[in-house]
């Protein structure tokens, strides 16, 4: 795994699908699993049966061959799924077909790798290195709940990340791929390497956005596009150092929504996992968009995936919790748990002064940026763009007097870069004060689903969530239990970035006695890790934890 530069330049072109011969010429000779090559294909082992009896007329068993494999993919070609016609027509691929399905029928003995032993796995920590060498590591069946939220498709390049040698022979790290369908084959073989450790009661809480096809930068932190609209950069797009295009895919047309969230639970059916939930949580401070043909984006989906049909899940505990920093029900909610996840902000949260800096904040960088693609005929004079200009190097020294750090929901990244006119050329009213039009206040008075808090920036993350939303997962996929009892339930965050996951869990571990569970993480990022454990740290030596976790007049330490 090699670490690579901040470059990057996606271009989702879909190839042309491989003929069924060259397929069928490429797959290896050697068996499989029949269970494993239906996952891996993506479809039922009863159907994948009933096509080879009876569309290929031939015969099967507990194991079937590679050859028959390819002619039931090239005859299916099921989408999304893992395979995809590299794994039969590159020698890479082949090699890492052949590498994953060994690696699946032998769990316990991962090529170049050693699981610990109960002995040896240590927990309430974070593991500094790749999620895939971590997989070959933690013992099996020793994960009762996963939650992460792990790298966007193509949203973010970050300072330090790894190219991952994935099975279809691709080098690229995870969320740099050229095309969704890309990013989605290679989450599902996460998910894949990751069944083994998972207990049968397990479940996977997957926090994943969406994301549109649409032209434009990308940045490292969200903080880039305020430094870029406060210094009033201009660049080429041929200067960028990371970008997207948003053409040459097989069917997605600029401006179209990828869908990626659905499309990978559709893809974990495939393999065998199930479905449970599409999740939505509302953000209460969302960025306005550069956009005026559609809704602003205010939320994010949260997949519930478990291992089997039937798995660990305490809606009773939820229902009775009361403590916000847990989680519980907040005033928006009654009794029955919904799809809709709106919780409460933790006391002393956004003040109303805070809230009217970070909107009109917003207003204005919505104004400059939209300016910048105007022909020159509907720019704004440049005395009023000065104006703005100067005004929004006010606001924010105004809002880092109200606290330490920018509020992250301001700073979110809207990556859409062609956008359609808006109806009035004129943003602003007298002064430097801004108002939107009536077309774009009809617009953003409605996100796709009508609250949770954002994050703030503070740890320097660059995609950090609230910690009430691990905190409520754990709450529902954890047992309570007695303190002494040896046999503790664990979570895992593969992508543990600033550390939400183990905070949530430290803090209801500390506050509740009646939790008695183990967490662990990977990071890959050594400076991420560090920056984890000191809030870790922080949290294990405090005081008065319930100070802690409120939030006070300046900071917000109970956001990541």
């Amino acid at each position: 795994m090699a670490e690579k530069d901040d470059s990057r330049n996606i271009k989702p072109r879909s190839d042309i699908p491989a003929s069924a011969d060259e397929i069928i010429a490429g797959a290896p000779d050697q068996n499989l699993s029949t269970d494993i090559a239906a996952n891996i294909v993506g479809m039922r082992s009863a159907h994948f049966r009933k096509i080879v009896r009876e569309g290929l007329g031939g015969t099967i068993g507990k194991t079937t061959s590679f050859e028959t494999l390819a002619k039931v993919y090239a005859r299916s070609r099921p989408s999304p799924s893992v395979l995809t016609d590299k794994h039969f027509t590159t020698e890479e691929g082949q090699t890492g077909l052949i590498d994953l399905v060994e690696y699946l029928e032998d769990p316990a003995d991962p090529p170049n790798q050693s699981r610990w032993s109960s002995d040896e796995f240590e927990t309430n920590q974070i593991f500094l290195g790749s999620v895939f060498d971590h997989f070959s590591q933690i013992p099996l069946n020793s994960i009762q709940s996963v939650i992460t939220s792990p790298p966007y498709w193509g949203m973010r390049v970050y300072s330090e990340e790894f190219e991952v040698q994935w099975s279809d022979g691709t080098e690229v790290p995870f969320g740099g791929e050229q095309t969704p369908e890309d990013y989605i084959r290679h989450t599902l073989e996460l998910f894949l390497r990751l069944r083994p450790i998972l207990t049968d009661s397990a479940t996977i809480w997957w926090n994943v956005g969406d994301v549109y096809n649409t032209r434009t930068e990308i940045r490292e932190t969200s903080m880039d596009r305020k430094k870029a609209v406060v210094n009033n950069e201009e660049r080429s797009w041929a200067n960028l150092d990371a970008k997207r295009d948003s053409y040459g895919h097989e069917y997605l047309k600029d401006k179209d929504l990828t869908l990626i969230p659905f499309r990978i639970a559709q893809g974990l059916q495939r393999c065998g996992f199930y479905a449970r939930s599409v999740i939505t949580w509302r953000k209460e401070k969302v960025v306005p968009e550069t956009v005026s043909d559609r809704p602003t984006t205010g939320h994010e989906n949260l997949l519930l995936i478990s291992n089997s049909s039937t798995y660990q899940f305490n809606e009773k505990r939820w229902r009775e919790e009361e403590r916000k920093s847990f989680g519980g029900r907040s005033r928006h909610e009654n009794k029955d748990l919904r799809t809709v996840w709106e919780l409460d902000h933790i006391k002393g949260g956004l003040k109303e002064q805070e809230a009217a800096i970070i909107d009109e904040l917003g207003n204005i960088m919505d104004v400059l940026s939209e300016t910048n693609k105007k022909d020159t005929s509907e720019m704004l004079p440049a005395e009023t763009e000065k104006q703005l200009q100067e005004r929004l190097k006010q606001l924010l020294a105004l809002l880092a007097e109200e606290r330490d750090s920018i509020q992250q929901s301001i700073l979110d990244p809207e990556e859409h870069e062609v956008v359609a006119k808006r109806d009035s050329p004129n943003h602003f009213s007298e002064g430097s004060e801004l108002e939107r039009s009536p077309s774009n206040q009809d617009l953003r008075r409605g996100p796709p689903v009508w609250s949770m808090p954002v994050a703030d920036g503070k740890y320097k993350h660059a995609a950090p969530f609230p910690v009430q939303l691990p905190a409520r997962c754990i709450l529902l996929s954890i047992a309570r239990s007695a303190s002494g009892d040896s046999d503790q339930e664990v979570v895992y965050d593969p992508f543990m970035g600033s550390g939400t996951t183990a905070v949530a869990a430290e803090n209801i571990k500390r506050l509740d006695s009646g939790f008695n569970f183990s967490w662990i993480g990977s990071e890959i990022v050594p400076k991420y890790k560090k920056l984890a454990e000191d809030r870790i740290s922080q949290m294990r030596t405090d005081e008065d934890p319930d100070e802690w976790i409120t939030i006070d007049q300046t900071t917000m330490k109970d956001f990541s």
